[in-house]
């Protein structure tokens, strides 16, 4: 990929097609410079939290591999992210998440390009269930995604995938708030969600090299 390109994830172009103009600049200033400050701890930011989450369904819900990320988490610094990753441990342990029974496999990377801007995806977490394999993207944060973008999170991801020749049912793919537990799938991606994709990459294209 050219480095004059503009690059996003899908989280953030999901997020970017809900926003004002001036707040649009500041994500992609965020993904155009991810180790600046101070924005550099934002990509590992919860690292450590799902690092656990994942060795926990690994082990076959062992609940101790959750009380090691907890016992990392607890020497992290600043101390807002050091509770924050507790914080997310401890809500995953109390909610229906907990009790899923998810064999983790390997994430790869996915992308494709629209009008000039690189929309990249890799999912948190992608496992097998039953049947099937999950990929999930986790929102981490305490407050809520909006119920649109994460709609058009799990639309947009979809849409990379199926570009990216990655053909899976589409309930496969999840959109899963740690706070609550709950799990958004969706059973059709909307014909506006790309043509916002397409409008917004078009802009992009064109402020990309002004930021």
């Amino acid at each position: 990929m050219p480095a004059n390109m503009a690059s996003l994830s899908v989280r953030a172009f999901a997020e970017l097609l809900r926003l004002p103009a001036v707040q649009q600049v500041r994500i992609l200033h965020d993904q155009k410079y991810p180790t600046s400050e101070p924005q550099s701890f934002r990509v590992p930011y919860y690292q450590p939290a799902m690092k656990g989450l994942r060795a926990y369904y690994r082990s076959d819900r062992n609940p101790a591999a959750l009380q090691t990320a907890r016992a990392t988490s607890l020497g992290l610094m600043p101390a807002a992210r050091r509770d924050h990753n507790v914080r997310v441990l401890d809500q995953f342990a109390a909610g229906p998440q907990f009790g899923r029974t998810l064999l983790p496999v390997a994430s790869p990377r996915f992308s494709t390009v629209v009008s000039g801007v690189t929309i990249r995806l890799q999912f948190d977490l992608v496992a097998n269930e039953a049947d099937s394999t999950r990929h999930i993207l986790y929102n981490l944060r305490n407050e809520l995604t909006d119920p649109d973008v994460a709609r058009s999170a799990l639309e947009i991801a979809y849409w990379v995938l199926q570009r990216d020749e990655h053909e899976i049912p589409m309930a496969w793919v999840e959109h899963i708030e740690i706070s609550t537990g709950s799990a958004r799938r969706i059973n059709s991606v909307r014909k506006k969600t790309l043509q916002s994709v397409e409008q917004n990459a078009n802009l992009i294209r064109t402020i990309w090299p002004t930021i």
